[in-house]
């Protein structure tokens, strides 16, 4: 009951706010990508990865009951944007808000950017671990890490009061999973598995968002390897982002990741270590670590700044204009 009440205001939220807003970058990038005729079909895919919003939208679509005619059960954004031809894609482009004044906006508008960027970086994991193997594969894994994290997603961006004492909670030493049941009285897991339901994404792509567990010997290979990926990709970007940690610490972190999750990727725990610690860096050049490190300083500004009242006001005037 407690589950349905809180599922059910957050589709009231959804249809009064609109679907996630789209990055900035990522609006420039695709709409270069559809203009520019040299693109190959493959580069397109990866700037639709690129951006959480517009992968969870192109999927959600290819498996609406509007194109269940090419069969639906789509897993990969490359068969959904052969299905769905590139003009569709373009008016999900269009249609999508953007997020261009985040840097400048309310901490709590903020601290929903930070969530997002969180998750794209987990994306950007789990596509350097796959992008030597079956490029199918690869893709549904990179699906499959950024839906895992669609529950949470959801609550930080449209339930924002009780995003907002979650949050407190998880800063008084509650543990992320138990403050969200506290409030909420359902996990961000439960919530993510019921959106995918509603928004009818294929059976692999739901197995793939679920909890890995190695014991679990029911589960086809196919679906470990999945739940594997996701859950180790979306465990090292929680790791890369945690802020005030040592950088000693931070390593010593992701090689104890690496060390479990090494039997279920069947790779070396050394090179998976290598690998995650050496994308943080790749990241940090211009992409998403380098974008979260200046949001928390605007945060921070921001923050400061509401201990003045005049700067308050000043702030609320640009708003304004």
């Amino acid at each position: 009951m407690v589950k349905a009440a809180v599922l059910d205001r957050l589709w009231t939220r959804m249809s009064e706010r609109g679907d996630f807003p789209m990055l900035s970058q990522s609006l420039r990038t695709t709409m270069a990508a559809m203009n520019n005729d040299d693109l190959d079909f493959t580069g397109l895919v990866q700037v639709v990865l690129s951006d959480f919003a517009l992968t969870q939208k192109v999927l959600r679509l290819a498996n609406s009951a509007m194109y269940m005619a090419f069969g639906g059960n789509i897993t990969t954004v490359s068969r959904a944007l052969m299905v769905l031809g590139m003009d569709a894609v373009g008016h999900l482009v269009v249609g999508l808000k953007i997020v261009d004044h985040f840097h400048h906006s309310a901490p709590r508008r903020i601290d929903a950017k930070l969530e997002l960027n969180r998750t794209l970086l987990s994306g950007c994991v789990a596509r350097k671990l796959t992008e030597r193997g079956d490029l199918r594969a690869g893709e549904e894994a990179v699906v499959c890490t950024l839906m895992r994290q669609i529950g949470k997603l959801l609550v930080v961006f449209y339930l924002d009061a009780e995003w907002d004492q979650i949050r407190r909670h998880i800063e008084d030493g509650t543990l992320e999973a138990d403050a969200c049941v506290l409030v909420l009285g359902v996990t961000f897991d439960e919530i993510g598995a019921e959106a995918a339901v509603r928004w009818r994404l294929p059976d692999m792509i739901r197995s793939g968002m679920g909890e890995f567990d190695p014991l679990d010997v029911e589960q086809p290979r196919q679906v470990q390897w999945l739940r594997a990926i996701t859950n180790y990709s979306t465990a090292v970007a929680d790791v890369l982002t945690q802020q005030n940690m040592p950088d000693w610490e931070r390593e010593e972190r992701i090689a104890e990741l690496a060390h479990e999750y090494s039997h279920a990727l069947n790779t070396d725990p050394d090179v998976l270590h290598q690998m995650s610690v050496a994308l943080a860096r790749e990241e940090g050049g211009d992409g998403v670590m380098r974008e979260i490190v200046e949001l928390r300083a605007n945060a921070d500004a921001i923050a400061r700044e509401a201990l003045n009242p005049e700067a308050r006001i000043a702030a609320g005037v640009g708003d304004l204009r």
